[in-house]
């Protein structure tokens, strides 16, 4: 579960958006930089997988499903 990133999706698309802010702890080392990054990065590649899979959901839903739960 990504605790610093979400995702909106529409008609018009996905798009991420930030659900937490700072999205990490201060850094005082290159080190702790790094390792920071990196788990963002991990993190937006897990979120990638989700909007993908809600586009390819959202196309293919009925426009218009007659009132009916699809």
């Amino acid at each position: 579960m990504s605790k610093n990133f979400g995702f909106e999706i529409d008609l018009h698309g996905a798009r991420v958006v930030v659900e937490r802010e700072p999205l990490h702890s201060a850094c005082s080392t290159d080190s702790q930089i790094d390792h920071d990054i990196s788990a963002l990065k991990s993190e937006l590649d897990r979120l990638a997988v989700k909007m993908k899979k809600a586009v390819r959901e959202q196309a293919n839903k009925p426009l218009f499903d007659g009132g009916r739960d699809v």
